[in-house]
C-alpha cells in the first residue's frame, strides 16, 4: 500500500446491515428484490439496504460479492455492506472483489462468515478522486476483460454445439455407416445381448456380481429414434450392474478423512472431462474401508451422480485402482462385451441425458436411484462396431479437446489477470503519476488522513 493512504478496520468507514427473514414483507409484486448469498431470491414491500450497498454472503456462497443499484432486503445469508459518502461505494465493492473472504470461514460444513471478523478487515483509505479514479480505471479494464471472456465462451459453446453433434450421429449409427458396409459378419445386437445375460448368470452365480434381472423390450415410446437394422434397443439395466454406496453405520464423516489411504469419493470429485479431481481427493483409512458393505470401486467403473445439482454426471473410475463412494453416487459395472468408453460417451450425449430427464422429479434437488437409472433406453451394436465408434468419436473430438482446453486456460488466466488488476489497485499501484495529479487537481481532494478525522467525525455525529 502507498505511504500516503491510510489502513483502518472496515468497521471504521462502514457499516454492515445483517439479514432478515423475509415472511412479513416478501409479494411478488414487490418493488424491491429479495437477496440471499448467491443472488436473488424473490421481491419484497420493503427494503432494508440502500442502492449502492455490497452484499457479502453470510453463509454459502461467501467470496462473490454482489453490487446492487437499488434498495433491496437482505435475508438472514446475507450481509449488506454500506458506507456514506466520503468512500466511494464502488471502491468498497472492487475491494471485497479482490479480498478473500475464504480465510475468514472457520466452519466445518457449510462455508459461513461472522460479522465481527468481517469489522476487523483492514480496508485501505485514499483521497476521494483517487478511489473515483481507481474505479474509472477498474471499470475499464474489466470491461475490455469481460469482452474476451465472453468471446471465449462463445467459443467454448460452439465446441459443446461441436461435440453433441459429434454424439448424435454416433448413437444413431451415422460415424460408422460406411464401416459397417464393408462388414460381411457382423454380430447383430441380440446376439450380444443373449451373450451378456449368459455371462450375468455365470458371474451372479459365483456371487461376483449384484444380482440383475431381466426387464424386458423397451417401449415404442422410449425409442428416441430408428438405429441401423442389426442393433438393438435395450434397457441399461440388462447390459450393467449398479452399485450403491454403503449408507450404513459405517459411513465415514469429515472426522474420518486422512491425508493418505484409500480414495472416498464424491460428486465434487468428477471432473467435466470424466475424471476424477486426484488434488481434491478425500481418503479413508484401510480399516475404515474394509468396514463399508458396498460402493467398493473397481478400475474400469463408472461413477454416475444420482442427486443434486451435478446429478448425470458421469465419471471413470481412473487412476485409482481401489476406493469408494459416497451414498449420493452410483457404480455402473459392466462386463467385457460392452465398451467402457461407448457407454461413457452415451451417458454424457444429449440423448443421455435426456433419458436421465425422463426421471427427473422436477424438484429443487433432483434425484435418481439404480431403478430409476435401470430404465433408461439403451442403443447396442456389436462390441465390434461399439469400438469403431469410440475410435470415430475420438478422432473428432480429439482436436475439440485440445481447443476446450486452451479456452479453459485463457479463462483462468483472464480470472487471474482480474485479481492482479485489483491487487495493484488496492495496493496504490493501478493509477499513473498524470492520473494521480489530475485527481489533486479536484476540489474535494484532501489527504487521507484528513478524509478519516472526516469520517469519524460524521460517524460520532450520527
Amino acid at each position: 500500500m502507498r505511504a500516503d493512504w491510510v489502513e483502518v478496520e472496515l468497521g471504521n468507514i462502514a457499516e454492515i446491515i445483517s439479514g432478515k427473514n423475509q415472511k412479513d414483507v416478501i409479494d411478488e409484486k414487490g418493488k424491491y428484490p429479495i437477496y440471499g448469498s448467491a443472488g436473488v431470491c424473490g421481491y419484497a414491500t420493503d427494503y432494508l439496504c440502500e442502492a449502492g450497498t455490497t452484499i457479502i454472503g453470510r453463509k454459502g456462497t461467501i467470496n462473490k460479492p454482489i453490487f446492487t443499484k437499488e434498495k433491496f432486503w437482505n435475508i438472514d445469508t446475507a450481509f449488506g455492506i454500506w458506507t456514506g459518502g466520503e468512500i466511494d461505494k464502488k471502491y468498497l465493492y472492487y475491494f471485497c472483489c479482490g479480498f478473500d473472504f475464504n480465510k475468514l470461514d472457520k466452519s466445518t460444513t457449510i462455508p459461513s462468515l461472522a460479522k465481527r471478523d468481517l469489522l476487523k478487515i483492514q480496508f485501505p483509505v485514499c483521497p476521494l478522486p483517487e478511489q473515483r479514479a481507481i474505479v474509472a480505471k477498474i471499470d475499464e479494464l474489466f470491461s475490455e476483460l469481460d469482452n474476451g471472456i465472453a468471446n471465449l465462451k462463445a467459443a467454448q459453446a460452439k465446441l459443446d454445439i461441436y461435440r453433441q453433434a459429434v454424439l448424435k450421429q454416433a448413437f444413431e449409427g451415422e460415424l460408422t455407416r460406411e464401416w459397417r458396409e464393408r462388414q460381411t459378419d457382423l454380430p447383430s445386437g441380440e446376439l450380444l445381448l443373449n451373450e451378456i445375460n449368459k455371462l450375468h448368470i455365470i458371474l451372479e452365480s459365483s456371487k461376483k456380481k449384484i444380482k440383475t434381472k431381466v426387464i424386458g423390450t423397451p417401449k415404442k415410446d422410449d425409442v428416441p429414434h430408428s438405429i441401423p437394422e442389426k442393433w438393438l434397443w435395450c434397457y441399461l439395466g440388462e447390459v450393467t450392474w449398479f452399485i450403491n454406496g454403503d449408507r450404513g453405520k459405517n459411513y465415514p464423516n469429515v472426522n474420518e478423512y486422512v491425508s493418505e489411504g484409500i480414495p472416498w469419493i464424491n460428486t465434487g470429485h468428477i471432473r467435466p472431462d470424466g475424471g476424477l479431481h486426484e488434488r481434491k481427493m478425500h481418503y479413508i483409512t484401510q480399516e475404515k474401508f474394509d468396514s463399508l458393505r458396498s460402493g467398493k470401486i473397481q478400475e474400469g467403473d463408472l461413477i454416475y451422480c444420482l442427486r443434486g445439482a451435478t446429478f448425470g454426471k458421469t465419471a471413470f473410475v481412473k487412476p485409482f485402482h481401489q476406493g469408494a463412494i459416497a451414498s449420493s453416487l452410483m457404480i455402473i459395472r459392466s462386463t467385457e462385451k460392452i465398451n467402457k468408453k461407448y457407454l461413457y460417451f452415451y451417458l454424457t450425449s444429449t440423448e443421455g441425458k435426456q433419458q436421465l430427464l425422463r426421471f427427473d422429479n422436477g424438484s429443487a434437488q433432483p434425484n435418481l436411484s439404480a431403478e430409476t437409472v435401470r430404465k433408461y433406453v439403451f442403443p447396442l451394436p456389436s462390441l465390434e462396431e461399439q469400438t469403431q465408434i469410440v475410435q470415430e468419436i475420438e478422432a473428432r473430438l480429439s482436436v475439440c479437446d485440445k481447443l476446450a482446453e486452451t479456452i479453459q486456460t485463457s479463462l483462468q488466466q483472464a480470472e487471474a489477470l482480474r485479481q492482479s488488476i485489483l491487487k495493484k489497485a488496492f495496493e496504490g499501484r493501478l493509477l499513473t503519476e498524470t492520473e494521480l495529479q489530475t485527481c489533486k487537481a479536484q476540489a474535494d481532494w484532501m489527504p487521507a488522513e484528513q478524509l478519516l478525522a472526516q469520517i469519524k467525525s460524521t460517524k460520532a455525529k450520527g
